[in-house]
């Protein structure tokens, strides 16, 4: 090959990268624009068909005239919470509370690191728009490594993105507001009152009883069921 010839061969094969590595960049930066279209969220179909037409008010989720209510406290990054949210509660919301026989509330801590503050607040922001089951629900689906700084606002948004008619900014506004802080608040002392030490903990409170703690065998649907029966005879 003579000089020439191999000069532009070289110059069309550094134009080759160059348009490779254009594409690629193309493809991530509409891989990360596709997000506010819910793409890439586990369970974000299962979540939707979940929950839809249930009612929701702040941190509850199902009818307020239920003759009892399961409270729940977590930590949206424990993945013990995680596993009873995709393998028990599913049972729970379908059988019980979308038949208006039972009420689930959230409490949520934020214990076990500062990624876990962050996803609170934004949950008391998710919880002023009658979303807070849903953004938990998809959080713990997508749940990453503890602390490893992933709950970020990208991948809140990616979250929010998820659920229909979500206002994800007006979501991370209100995360900085005191009234954020104020819901954390509110958990942690209700967990104090009631000794609450891990997650998940679960109480039974019967309309206009006490809360009697469930004694959880496993963390599936069965268990749950039958802690639920179990308690509601005390």
């Amino acid at each position: 090959m003579n000089s020439s010839r191999k000069t532009r061969f070289v110059a069309v094969v550094a134009a080759a990268a160059v348009l490779a590595g254009v594409a690629i960049a193309a493809s991530l930066l509409g891989s990360e624009r596709s997000s506010p279209s819910g793409s890439g969220v586990t369970g974000a179909r299962e979540v939707r068909s979940l929950l839809q037409g249930i009612l929701q008010s702040g941190y509850a989720l199902g009818d307020p005239r239920a003759p009892a209510t399961v409270v729940e406290f977590v930590d949206l990054q424990c993945p013990f919470c995680a596993r009873l949210a995709s393998e028990a509660l599913p049972d729970l919301i379908r059988r019980e509370v979308r038949s208006g026989r039972l009420r689930l509330e959230l409490r949520v801590l934020a214990f076990i690191g500062p990624d876990s503050e962050r996803a609170a607040r934004f949950a008391a922001g998710a919880a002023r728009q009658y979303k807070v089951w849903q953004f938990t629900e998809l959080f713990f689906r997508n749940q990453g490594r503890e602390n490893s700084g992933y709950v970020t606002d990208n991948f809140l948004r990616r979250i929010g993105a998820a659920i229909p008619g979500f206002d994800v900014d007006r979501a991370l506004a209100f995360a900085q507001r005191p009234e954020a802080e104020d819901d954390l608040e509110r958990a942690r002392l209700a967990a104090g009152r009631l000794r609450v030490s891990s997650t998940p903990t679960l109480f039974l409170v019967p309309r206009g009883g006490q809360p009697r703690k469930l004694e959880l065998s496993d963390l599936t649907a069965s268990a749950l069921r039958e802690a639920i029966r179990a308690a509601a005879v005390r």
